[in-house]
């Protein structure tokens, strides 16, 4: 008798975030009400729909959680006070919300992860580096891809509770949201008494995960004919996503364009105040024939006015 598809999905998930160097663990979902205030949370969050325990044991554990976050920090705290620096958690649980009275509770399951301290210790051949933004972009959208999914957008989120609103984004695939990642606001990082530690979180909800992992994965043959590449070097606003842009030359190129991939940012004194500077590779390859240069130097310059006129960019100099 086969697993069901959630015990599946969720052997698939924990084998990959493992692979990636994360530890799973398991937290209490009895929690403190306080949890809320510690995240920041406003009045009328639903990370306050608490359900409440009939004769808790105690205060701390009054509450059913809400989010996987608190009890991932109080992990990363309580490590960091045992001298332990590389963190790299992960917890596949449920979260439970208050709905009307007299019905039961609202019950999701969501997996979530936190990296703290330390990413790579010093060696030989490296330095100590910090955990970043990227590693944790990185770490999802290595599972995400991994689970199937072609198509995942990491869009700038302008506010969430408990994370630094110019460090987080939304997680989607197709134009469903899936979850959000980012560093942890510092004032939460000062509610759990670790004010002068950056970590960085994700969650995701298991329910909308699964209505885009693919049922069956299809081979593609790989194309017979030669690819060419083109870069492109452009100067934009510093509020432009590298996404948005990428979203455009995929949607200019269409199927001529194999990849697109952005293998270089500068923002520095050469450039002026509010300006980057973004480089991509484009693959462009016909599945039907190989491709001559002028065909591709036009779809080229196409794809590159289409940037102008959207983002108002220009191509760098030199």
């Amino acid at each position: 008798m086969g697993n069901s598809p959630d015990i599946e999905l969720r052997d698939r998930i924990s084998g990959i975030l493992v692979g990636l160097g994360l530890t799973e663990i398991i937290t209490y979902s009895f929690v403190s009400p306080d949890s809320a205030d510690m995240l920041g949370c406003g009045a009328g969050s639903p990370l306050r729909s608490f359900v409440e325990i009939l004769n808790p044991l105690t205060v701390d554990q009054s509450v059913m959680r809400t989010s996987l976050v608190p009890g991932l920090l109080t992990a990363v705290r309580n490590n960091l006070s045992h001298e332990e620096k590389g963190l790299k958690f992960f917890e596949w649980g449920k979260v439970f919300f208050q709905k009307e009275a007299g019905r039961q509770p609202d019950e999701k399951i969501s997996v979530a992860g936190v990296m703290a301290g330390t990413y790579r210790a010093k060696a030989w051949y490296c330095e100590e580096r910090p955990v970043d933004f990227f590693d944790i972009k990185g770490a999802v959208e290595t599972l995400l891809k991994g689970l199937g999914l072609e198509q995942v957008d990491f869009r700038k989120d302008a506010e969430r509770e408990g994370y630094d609103a110019a460090v987080s984004c939304r997680i989607l695939s197709a134009g469903s949201l899936l979850g959000q990642a980012g560093r942890v606001s510092s004032e939460a990082m000062r509610a759990w008494d670790m004010d002068r530690q950056d970590a960085y979180v994700f969650e995701l909800d298991v329910a909308a995960l699964a209505g885009c992992v693919p049922g069956t994965r299809r081979f593609r043959p790989f194309s017979r004919f030669p690819a060419v590449y083109r870069d492109i070097s452009l100067l934009v606003d510093r509020g432009i996503e590298s996404a948005g842009i990428m979203d455009l030359i995929r949607e200019k190129g269409g199927d001529l364009v194999e990849s697109v991939q952005l293998f270089d940012l500068y923002e520095g004194d050469k450039l002026a105040p509010g300006e980057k500077a973004l480089a991509f590779r484009i693959c462009y390859r016909s599945k039907h024939g190989t491709l001559d240069g002028e065909t591709v130097n036009r779809l080229h310059e196409s794809i590159i006015e289409r940037i102008r006129k959207q983002t108002g960019g220009r191509l760098r100099e030199g």
